[in-house]
């Protein structure tokens, strides 16, 4: 989530994903009644039960509807749309019960002003205080057009990056809610930009009078949700960028582009298969998440078209309730492209969105590489709740948030036989560990202060926004 966001909601208030379920047990079979919808005032009805592992009429035991339940609130509670999801069951009968589902909605429509800083992450901008990266402008989103879940969103920004976008998604065009599409078209410009890696950091060249860098991008997507839990996505993407000459001599042994010239256009074709059973995705803690995805860049369909690169990659992550209060997570990511000549816009490794903690200064370009964390939580205050009196609408007047202490560990490789000698953290095990301090709250937001130890014998604080595992 944007930090401008979850900066002005922490400072608000917050809203819990927190949920009841109430219930009688029974291990006698049971009929499913009714299923009441309350609450859902913009949502429609059909996609909330597409999220309901039963339907009406099924018979099952009360045990297996407890956990069906259970089930029906995560799933309800990680479509993002609501800020609670509160299930009751009621027994009418030795053989029949009604099921209520009662949900509070969100804000769906979100005019943003928007400052940016342009880093790989907080905690590098903190280290150069470098305004001069600064990205202002605005956004304009509805997460759920028409009631139907529909995405669509228009931004503009200014300053570091010139960019404008636009980007519609329709998660379900059919009846049995399996099929959608979206597209996306985006068009930027970089009076600087990273055209190296040298000493694990990124170099950078700038122009403040003309753009050295001009992408326009387009998107077309199709997902196909296979019952609940699997999703395939599959995606065709065009690209058309322009890089000032200057950029091909100052990286001349490390280029942009593979054919070393200042323009470039190729396509790109890229499928997605993801399986989600965590109970709740941006702050998991039970369940388990998988995903695999392929890309290929360069399709042969453009005049020119000179990148040729496919990459795999694929995560594995892992959560227990351990006791009352304790948990313990992992995960398992990698990437595989081979060992070929690659352009250095695709060969992102560690540092970027996959980091080693306690290596966020440094970056770790690399054709493949894998990352394993792990890590112990310790539940200090269980998710609270209180009524904020003075707001009235629902979608804002509760305060919600939660504490989480940890203790963590990472192991991450990257694998680069380009230019390694000048990288020397490439082709090298690294090692991280440390504790942190989680709260969550307000719109699916996480605030993590973590310090770390690495390798090398540094330490120091960092800050974070999403979910640690």
């Amino acid at each position: 989530m944007l930090f401008s966001v979850f900066l002005f909601t922490a400072l608000s208030g917050a809203i819990s994903n927190s949920e009841t379920i109430k219930s009688t047990d029974s291990t006698s079979n049971r009929i499913i009644n009714t299923i009441t919808l309350k609450g859902n005032k913009v949502t429609r009805d059909h996609i909330i039960t597409r999220e309901i592992p039963f339907k009406v009429g099924d018979t099952l035991s009360g045990d297996v509807i407890t956990k069906k339940l259970s089930s029906a609130q995560q799933n309800i509670r990680n479509t993002a749309l609501f800020n609670f999801v509160d299930v009751e069951r009621k027994d009418i009968d030795s053989n029949r019960t009604d099921i209520y589902i009662t949900v509070t909605e969100r804000w769906y429509i979100w005019p943003l002003p928007i400052f940016e800083i342009e880093e790989r992450n907080f905690n590098t901008w903190l280290d150069s205080k470098n305004l001069d990266r600064a990205t202002y402008g605005f956004d304009l989103l509805h997460d759920n057009f028409l009631g139907r879940r529909q995405a669509f969103s228009v931004k503009f920004r200014t300053g570091y990056t010139h960019l404008f976008g636009i980007a519609y998604r329709i998660p379900y065009l059919d009846k049995k809610q399996k099929h959608g599409i979206g597209f996306s078209i985006g068009f930027s410009q970089n009076h600087e930009l990273a055209y190296a890696t040298v000493n694990n950091g990124l170099r950078f060249y700038k122009d403040p009078d003309v753009f050295v860098k001009k992408e326009f991008s387009a998107r077309l997507n199709y997902s196909y949700r296979q019952k609940i839990y699997n999703n395939h996505y599959f995606e065709v993407r065009y690209y058309s960028g322009e890089i000032q000459d200057t950029v091909l001599i100052l990286g001349e042994n490390y280029p942009y582009y593979s054919n070393n010239t200042s323009k470039m256009s190729f396509m790109s074709l890229n499928y997605l298969f993801r399986r989600d059973r965590r109970d709740y995705k941006y702050y998991p803690l039970k369940g388990y998440y998988f995903d695999f995805e392929i890309t290929k860049y360069g399709l042969g369909l453009l005049k020119n078209e000179a990148l040729d690169v496919t990459t795999l990659y694929s995560t594995f992550k892992k959560y227990w309730k351990l006791s009352n209060h304790f948990y313990a997570a992992a995960s398992l990511k990698g990437k595989l492209s081979g060992t070929s000549h690659q352009p250095y816009s695709v060969m992102r490794a560690l540092g970027y969105n996959t980091y080693v903690r306690g290596y966020e200064y440094y970056v770790m370009d690399g054709y493949n590489f894998g990352l394993i964390k792990a890590g112990f939580t310790y539940e200090i205050v269980k998710p609270k709740t209180y009524k904020l009196p003075l707001i009235k609408l629902e979608q804002f007047n509760k305060f919600y948030y939660a504490v989480y202490a940890r203790v963590f560990t990472d192991f991450g490789y990257a694998d680069n036989h380009a230019n390694n000698e000048v990288n020397n953290l490439s082709n090298t095990y690294l090692f991280g560990t440390g504790a942190g301090l989680d709260i969550i709250t307000y719109y699916d937001g996480v605030l993590r202060i973590e310090y770390s130890f690495n390798r090398l014998g540094q330490s120091g604080f960092f800050l974070h926004l999403t979910a640690p595992i």
